[in-house]
């Protein structure tokens, strides 16, 4: 069914649809919706997020990741991105996390719904 169709009858039914629904709709819920259907983050996109534009807001998550799992005194830690995009975010928090005593207890795990990007 085509978006605005769906967002119609949503509207039809309930009287409303909320931003975050939306907004979910419109960029993951569906196979051509625009976070699965291209690659964002080719030169031919227009997004960008902060991790692409510098390196220093994933090693802040890095140091963030680093000091709650010494709070928690955990002996091995999973960390789970969603979403993880061009996995710049990700990529740069763990080189923090590599040169730390952490990072032979710790499992990565990414969760992506853009098919291009996975295999990417």
């Amino acid at each position: 069914m085509e978006l605005r169709n769906l967002v119609f009858d949503i509207i039809r039914d309930k009287g409303h649809i909320d931003i975050a629904s939306f907004m979910q709709l419109a960029l993951t819920d569906r196979p051509n919706s625009y976070y699965r259907s291209v690659n964002p983050f080719s030169t031919n996109s227009d997004f960008i997020t902060a991790p692409e534009i510098s390196q220093m807001f994933g090693e802040m998550i890095g140091i963030w990741i680093f000091n709650q799992i010494g709070i928690s005194a955990a002996k091995k830690f999973n960390i789970i991105e969603f979403g993880a995009g061009s996995g710049a975010l990700l990529k740069h928090a763990l080189k923090l996390l590599k040169i730390t005593p952490l990072a032979d207890n710790l499992k990565v795990y990414i969760y992506d719904k853009n098919e291009e990007l996975i295999k990417a």
